[in-house]
């Protein structure tokens, strides 16, 4: 079975999530009591669940998934090679699916640093593009060693786009690849000038092959606007 997203998104729907950061400890209390206020809304259709930000120690995104996934609203966890081997990766879907989560949002995700040294602690067997591809053998049953899998999950597999990226040609070269690996869907990173989206498009060659979430990120405060304009 496929989750809401997958509906929304086949029928031609416009589809609504959320971003929110799991815990940096054990307590998830404070991230539910905003997701049983986003379901109650009516408005929001799911959320999308940060894998440790900025390369910071958070509750695993799939674990936090599970749990907003118990109170009734689908989740769009992110999921990185930078932190699992290939196997240590499927085995975690594996269970994701087991315990109803329905989509994957494949990132990069942000190299770690240790000691001054980045990628200190990273494990990237593979590559955001190659991860997707493994989702896709997944979903068919194959491991990411070619061996024929039980009961095989059906994720609606999600990949990052950056419209507003220096090197455009390049980002649009990885976006048709991550179409090629087995793609459904895609989110963006934030951006605050409509042109951006336009020069994507153009360099693309007209509209996406596949459904698009554009990341809007609503400035609630000056001091919001100022922290943006400076540090991001």
């Amino acid at each position: 079975p496929t989750g809401r997203l997958r509906q929304l998104l086949d029928a031609g729907e416009f589809a609504i999530s959320l971003q929110v950061d799991p815990p940096k400890g054990t307590n998830p209390a404070m991230i539910l009591e905003a997701c049983q206020a986003f379901l109650d809304s009516g408005q929001v259709h799911c959320v999308d669940v940060n894998s440790n930000p900025m390369a910071r120690l958070h509750m695993d995104a799939l674990w936090m998934s599970s749990m907003i996934e118990g109170i009734g609203l689908e989740t769009i966890p992110h999921y990185t090679p930078r932190d699992a081997s290939k196997m240590g990766i499927e085995g975690n879907l594996l269970g994701a699916w087991a315990v109803g989560i329905r989509n994957i949002l494949v990132i990069t995700g942000d190299p770690s640093v240790v000691a001054g040294e980045p990628h200190g602690n990273d494990v990237y067997q593979t590559d955001s593009i190659g991860m997707v591809e493994y989702i896709a053998r997944l979903n068919d049953g194959i491991d990411c060693y070619g061996n024929a899998i039980g009961s095989p999950p059906n994720f609606t597999i999600g990949v990052a786009v950056n419209p507003a990226a220096d090197d455009l040609e390049r980002e649009v070269e990885r976006f048709r690849a991550k179409i090629d690996a087995g793609a459904h869907f895609a989110m963006t990173q934030v951006f605050f000038d409509w042109s951006h989206w336009e020069r994507f498009e153009e360099v693309l060659g007209g509209p996406s092959p596949i459904p698009i979430l554009v990341a809007v990120w609503p400035l609630t405060s000056y001091r919001l606007a100022l922290r943006l304009h400076n540090e991001v």
